[in-house]
């Protein structure tokens, strides 16, 4: 794929964050990011999940830039748990912009490291693990 025309550089990435829900305060427009994780963990597989928040920030970036984000297992074996593109328009290229995708439903085949990707352009900008885990099971009593 051709990299965007309207893109005036490949963003510079500064944080990647998984999280339950993102909170946008109206009048200042502060993220308010709740609820953060690294695991998930099920009684079983594959499981279902809900869904949760990715909160990318970036800067050094001006116009527009197309953002991908991948769910993928880490071997990259099966077709992605998700994929997602956005167009960010970014007018101020000193400006900390937050990319906040709010995934629904998915469903993880198996336990296991998963990697939740990140593109600018096609251009990999952060990647970050997400361990999908089972549930251990209570411990039995003496």
């Amino acid at each position: 794929m051709q990299p965007n025309p309207l893109s005036y550089s490949v963003p510079y990435p500064l944080s990647l964050v998984l999280c339950d829900a993102v909170y946008t305060e109206p009048q200042t427009n502060k993220n308010a990011l709740i609820g953060l994780f690294s695991v998930l963990y099920a009684p079983g597989f594959p499981v279902g999940h809900p869904g949760f928040c990715v909160y990318l920030a970036f800067s050094d970036c001006e116009g527009t830039v197309r953002l991908k984000l991948r769910i993928v297992d880490a071997d990259e074996e099966r077709d992605p748990i998700v994929e997602a593109v956005d167009d960010v328009q970014v007018s101020d290229r000193l400006a900390v912009c937050a990319m906040i995708w709010k995934l629904g439903a998915m469903v993880f085949p198996a336990a296991g490291e998963y990697r939740i990707q990140t593109f600018a352009d096609d251009e990999p900008l952060l990647e970050r693990r997400l361990i999908v885990a089972p549930t251990q099971p209570p411990a039995s009593e003496p």
